[in-house]
């Protein structure tokens, strides 16, 4: 009788056996999708500090949505603009400065911003050399020079900047244009 139990006992045990490679497809297939989800949701928890901060510095910022819009258990599990992250950001006469600059190089989704007659020197421009997506930059009025030009080589995506009434020369100008042969330079 006790052998009867014990291969009816071996025979249940063997439906739970799996194989290692098992084990690594279903952890992987489980483990992505929960991985993503939750970098997802810790950026998400930094853009309303980020927002915040680009509000009491009198600044401006857009989102642009070119995907179709989430699912609607999507907008009511997560909020509405979940996964629309802020792409553009104006400091259009205020007071924004270099300070400023170093919290908006971490948003690293903008395309678009601009910072006409802002306070900003070349030094800040260092800090914006981390923002590859950026299609757009506008510094007309600010006080940057050539040695802050040199700043924005890396940025090969950057389509249009606007350097009106900035202490650039030509010289430094020319330079640019030979780095980012796409960009359309504003003087």
């Amino acid at each position: 009788m006790c052998t009867a139990a014990l291969r009816k006992l071996k025979h249940r045990r063997r439906w739970f056996r799996f194989r290692r490679r098992t084990w690594l497809v279903l952890v992987t297939i489980v483990g992505f999708p929960l991985g993503w989800l939750a970098w997802r949701i810790e950026y998400r928890g930094e853009e309303p500090a980020m927002e915040a901060a680009i509000f009491i510095h009198g600044g401006v910022f857009a989102r642009w949505q070119l995907v179709p819009a989430p699912a609607k258990w999507e907008q009511e599990l997560f909020g509405d603009d979940f996964d629309d992250p802020i792409t553009g950001i104006s400091f259009v006469g205020v007071s924004a400065t270099d300070t400023e600059l170093r919290h908006i190089a971490a948003m690293d989704s903008l395309e678009y911003i601009s910072l006409r007659s802002a306070a900003v020197t070349d030094a800040g421009l260092a800090e914006l050399k981390r923002l590859t997506h950026l299609k757009a930059l506008d510094l007309s009025g600010t006080k940057v020079t050539n040695v802050g030009l040199a700043e924005l080589r890396p940025l090969a995506k950057l389509r249009f900047l606007d350097l009106t009434e900035t202490r650039t020369t030509e010289a430094g100008i020319s330079e640019l244009q030979e780095a980012l042969p796409n960009c359309h330079i504003a003087r």
